[in-house]
């Protein structure tokens, strides 16, 4: 089951479908391409001049507990890009205004910083795995600069608590004014499929941020 997980997710992941010859589709074939397909039909018109990009969540194999993952804008407590912190019962969670649906409105060559927040309202700790945004359409890919959110550290949420993580989102010169653009974040809720983690996973994914190329 480990593997499986796995396997379904670093397909997702990578936007990786398979077909199939003179057979019908298994189940988990058909939840692939369903996750393929054109996702921007319900992505509001962007203003005049405007790319239109929003930030989702797909969990796997299950949600996780509450509201999910959700994104912000930045507080000026916490307003530079790779911060994150893992925050207690009573520690309120620095963030600014919650960006309806995910979704935000960007100029050709624009940068913003967006504060990725989980709450958790269970009395255990919480755990989860990022993997590699995807984009719909796929051809704007080269169009969306994001922030990696690390597909080799565990972020943790304490039991009743909050964890958040300040990325940047930004689209290139050359994206094209009234596109629109999914950029969906998988996310693993299962602990059997979590890497193996040594030292500090904060500092480790602040240091591993610093090198990627989707900055």
């Amino acid at each position: 089951m480990r593997f499986l997980y796995f396997a379904i997710a670093m397909l997702v992941g990578l936007g990786i479908a398979t077909s199939a010859v003179n057979r019908p589709a298994s189940a988990n074939e058909e939840a692939l391409l369903s996750l393929l397909a054109d996702r921007t039909g319900d992505i509001p018109d962007p203003p005049p001049g405007k790319a239109a990009l929003r930030l989702s969540v797909t969990y796997l194999p299950g949600p996780l507990p509450g509201a999910g993952i959700e994104f912000y804008e930045p507080s000026p407590e916490a307003s530079q890009v790779w911060t994150m912190q893992s925050l207690g019962e009573e520690q309120p969670v620095p963030v600014g205004r919650l960006i309806e649906d995910g979704v935000v409105f960007l100029s050709p060559g624009e940068a913003r910083l967006v504060t990725v927040v989980y709450r958790n309202p269970t009395t255990s700790d919480v755990g989860f795995v990022v993997l590699p945004h995807r984009e719909s359409p796929f051809g704007q890919a080269p169009n969306v600069w994001l922030t990696c959110l690390c597909m080799s550290h565990v972020y943790e949420a304490p039991a009743q608590g909050a964890w958040y993580r300040v990325i940047r989102v930004k689209v290139s010169p050359t994206m094209p004014p009234g596109a629109k653009v999914d950029a969906l974040y998988t996310v693993l809720t299962d602990p059997a499929v979590f890497p193996e983690r040594g030292g500090d996973m904060h500092d480790a994914g602040q240091e591993s941020d610093r090198g990627s190329a989707s900055e």
